[in-house]
């Protein structure tokens, strides 16, 4: 019976340590596994963003864009590609305001905000004036540049909020005026290096 008794009790004893054994195992091999800093990055399409120079309104048009003047002053042609306006000239005779007209037009999908507009001073140049004369009447030269119904006669931030929505254009008025404080013995020309219009997708501050 003691002997019984005894293998009793070490059977009990080893399924005990066997029990705590396996415990212990499984508390050693027991891990967690954790993804940290997880993002997903959207990348936007710059194709989206498309605002042109148009010679049409509501739609894209490139071409010659021709000047009109006051009262027979000059003439005055110019080239105009999507983002670009090349040649933009006023030949002047008498004083007087040369008109170019054109468009602003939204190609895109996302709504585009003018944010500057900057406006290069006049060169002016004659083959059969007198330089001194030209270069003082070349003062007598202004430029005015109508966006959307907004006058700039300088460079500028600009602080309208409006936004051209998608499909939608502004037209564009640049005036050439001269003056004509100055006298010249010849005609002479203006000429207008750069004037830039700049659009973002995020409105003034």
């Amino acid at each position: 019976m003691k002997h019984n008794r005894r293998t009793k009790v070490i059977v009990i004893v080893a399924l005990l340590v066997a029990v705590l054994g396996l415990s212990v195992g499984f508390a050693a091999y027991s891990k967690s596994l954790t993804i940290q800093n997880a993002q997903a990055t959207v990348k936007g399409n710059s194709g989206n963003f498309n605002v042109v120079f148009s010679t049409v309104s509501g739609s894209t048009g490139t071409g010659q864009v021709t000047a009109t003047a006051s009262s027979g002053v000059g003439s005055g042609s110019a080239t105009l590609a999507a983002t670009a306006i090349t040649n933009l000239v006023a030949t002047f005779n008498k004083a007087g305001d040369i008109v170019y007209d054109f468009y602003v037009y939204n190609a895109g999908t996302l709504t585009a905000y003018l944010k500057n507009v900057t406006i290069d001073k006049p060169a002016c140049t004659s083959s059969n004036a007198t330089q001194a004369l030209v270069t003082a009447a070349c003062a007598d030269i202004t430029v005015k540049v109508n966006v959307g119904g907004q006058d700039y006669t300088a460079t500028k931030a600009v602080t309208d909020k409006t936004g051209l929505a998608k499909t939608t254009d502004a037209a564009v008025k640049v005036t050439i005026k001269n003056s004509g404080t100055h006298a010249v013995d010849g005609d002479f020309t203006a000429k207008i290096a750069n004037i830039k219009l700049d659009y973002s997708t995020q409105p003034a501050a």
